[in-house]
């Protein structure tokens, strides 16, 4: 007949008794402990993932072609069109237009058919194809990229500027406001409960104000009002344990390119939170070599090459990651 939990607790008490009763008037008792209780096991903590945020005009976009990743001599991380655990808010600005539409999701990154936010689908990717497989690496997160890259555009109300308008009066608001609060909303409502970590911002741009020869002081002046319009957004539900990186330009090498790259140097050399990368011994793809640029042909273009982006997404990855300072030595 089955045992009730009541005659098993009698058993355990009367068991030492009887055991004692039968040492033949030995002093002695064997007592039977009651079982230990299993310890409560630790809740288990909440995934965490990686955001980073890019800026920029078409270096930011990027113009790298996805072909020649098959040139491991100069790919020798081997980075692939389709890293695992990457994602990008992709908002197909070609097809839609209207950048207030709410139209973005959170996709699988693949290089070449949804890295060109502006394209529908291009062939080409920029820094974050190698920022986001350096950030897996280093922090065993997920990546989750948002990329608000606007070709042709400029950072002084003072310059010309393409679609959608300048950083200063038009972009900033839709790259926040359109672009990174409608992805973290998206993020959130796709993997609740998770732990977002802000890994940093990546800001490219300047070679549309360079064209004009903005003085150093107008741009530095409208990238310092800049930062601070995002920092005010983001360090609201992020905090501040995050990194700015600044890249400098190579494109037409022209007088007001060393004037821009003097004003991003010096913005990053003042502030710890900021890192500096200047792009001038990288290749533009018009200075490909014909084995560097195998097995495409050599194109006359200017923008930085496969072999700069992959580069800048690196230091880059390195930038938001190190907890020491970056270290800036501007000219």
């Amino acid at each position: 007949m089955p045992v009730t939990r009541r005659a098993a607790i009698a058993v355990a008490i009367a068991l030492p008794l009887m055991l004692a009763d039968c040492g033949g008037g030995g002093s002695g008792s064997v007592t039977v402990p009651l079982p230990t209780p299993s310890p409560t096991p630790s809740p288990t903590p909440p995934p965490t993932v990686n955001l980073v945020l890019l800026l920029g005009q078409s270096n930011a976009v990027g113009w790298a072609l996805t072909a020649r990743l098959q040139n491991t001599v100069y790919n020798p991380a081997g980075y692939g069109v389709a890293p695992p655990r990457v994602k990008i808010w992709y908002k197909d600005s070609r097809a839609n237009p209207d950048l207030a539409a709410d139209d973005g999701q959170w996709q699988d990154y693949r290089a070449g058919a949804n890295s060109d936010v502006n394209a529908s689908p291009r062939d080409q990717f920029g820094p974050e194809l190698s920022l986001a497989q350096r950030l897996v690496a280093t922090t065993g997160n997920d990546v989750y990229i948002v990329k608000a890259a606007f070709g042709g555009t400029s950072l002084s109300p003072l310059a010309g500027t393409s679609p959608p308008g300048n950083w200063t009066d038009t972009n900033a608001r839709i790259a926040l406001d359109y672009y990174f609060r409608r992805a973290v909303r998206d993020l959130r409502a796709a993997r609740p409960g998770v732990t977002i970590r802000f890994q940093g911002i990546l800001w490219w741009q300047g070679e549309s104000d360079a064209a004009v020869n903005i003085p150093a002081t107008e741009y530095r002046n409208r990238l310092d009002n800049l930062r601070s319009y995002f920092d005010a957004a983001i360090r609201t539900e992020f905090g501040d344990a995050y990194r700015w990186v600044l890249v400098g330009l190579n494109f037409q090498q022209n007088p007001g390119e060393p004037v821009i790259n003097a004003a991003l140097c010096s913005t990053a050399a003042a502030d710890p939170r900021i890192g500096y990368i200047p792009t001038l011994t990288y290749p533009r793809r018009v200075d490909l070599t014909a084995a560097q640029s195998a097995p495409l042909p050599v194109e006359a273009d200017k923008h930085t090459s496969y072999i700069g982006q992959l580069a800048v997404g690196e230091k880059a990855a390195e930038m938001m990651t190190s907890a020491a300072p970056p270290v800036e030595t501007c000219p």
